[in-house]
């Protein structure tokens, strides 16, 4: 069973935790984190829910979690993107896009450019059941259509400068890289 550590509405520790399964107090929030990994291509990684998954089964979506009590978001982060696609990330490699504030959670959202072959994701029985590229021309079809989960629509168009950059730096150290 998940613990949570728990914080307040400006993000300061209560010094207190909650099991993934208790229901949170007004003002009581935690952490979640929000993986997108793109191809360097122009393409993000999505993953569909299982079937079985209570909130959303069958919905496409970016990789995400919940921090466990103890650990930081980019840990989390990397964590959770192991978990759910069997991609291995150093938490340092991942771009800090920004922060959401929804109650009752803080969502630190992060981006990786990684260009792993969509049949080479290793899914995670009971969460996720397949997995795909898209560009983001598919990705707004998807979103027209009721295709995604939840907020995944409206986190793409907060964080999509932050894509940009994050795409245009990969861009800059891969030619830095290669000499090109």
């Amino acid at each position: 069973m998940e613990i949570w550590d728990l914080y307040d509405e400006s993000r300061r520790p209560l010094g207190r935790t909650a099991r993934r399964d208790e229901p949170l107090q007004p003002g009581e929030y935690h952490v979640v984190v929000g993986i997108w990994v793109f191809d360097g291509k122009g393409h993000i990684l999505l993953t569909r829910r299982d079937a079985s998954k209570r909130y959303m089964p069958g919905k496409w979506e970016n990789t995400g979690g919940h921090v466990v009590s103890g650990e930081d978001s980019r840990a989390a982060a990397a964590r959770e993107l192991w978990e759910e696609t069997g991609i291995q990330a150093r938490p340092e490699e991942l771009i800090f896009l920004g922060t959401i504030k929804l109650q009752p959670f803080f969502g630190d959202n992060f981006a990786l450019v990684r260009n792993v072959p969509a049949e080479s994701i290793k899914l995670q029985p009971g969460e996720t059941d397949a997995a795909r590229w898209v560009s983001l021309e598919e990705f707004e079809e998807l979103a027209a259509a009721g295709q995604l989960a939840g907020s995944v629509y409206e986190h793409l168009k907060q964080y999509r400068e932050a894509f940009d950059r994050a795409f245009h730096t990969f861009q800059q150290n891969r030619q830095e890289e290669t000499g090109k």
